[in-house]
C-alpha cells in the first residue's frame, strides 16, 4: 500500500458505511474505521474482492453519485459490490478486468 492508495482506500470505506448506516459517521466511528484499517494493512491482510465469487449485484436507488473503485466510471443503477470490503466496481470492470 501506498499512503495515498490507503487513504483512498480510507474514504471509500467512510463511503461505504455511512451509506450502510443511512447517515453520516460520528467522529469517533471514523476514527475506529480507520484504525481498524491501519491495524489491517500493517498485519498484511487484504481483501480477495479480486475474485469474481465475492463479489455481488447490488442495485442503488435514489440519485446519490456513486463511481466505480476500479475505472473511477460514474455507477447510476447497480454495480457489483464485494461482500468483504464493499469494493465496487461496474459491468464493464467486473466482466472483463
Amino acid at each position: 500500500w501506498s499512503e495515498r492508495m490507503l487513504l483512498r482506500e480510507e474514504e471509500r470505506r467512510l463511503e461505504v458505511a455511512e451509506e450502510q448506516l443511512g447517515r453520516p459517521l460520528q467522529l469517533a466511528e471514523r476514527a475506529a474505521l480507520r484504525q481498524q484499517l491501519n491495524v489491517a494493512n500493517h498485519q498484511g491482510q487484504e481483501c480477495s474482492h479480486r475474485s469474481k465469487e465475492t463479489l455481488q449485484y447490488r442495485e442503488f436507488a435514489g440519485n446519490r453519485r456513486r463511481t466505480c473503485n476500479n475505472c473511477d466510471q460514474s455507477i447510476r443503477h447497480y454495480c457489483y459490490e464485494c461482500t468483504e470490503c464493499g469494493f465496487r466496481v461496474c459491468q464493464v470492470c467486473r466482466y472483463n478486468r
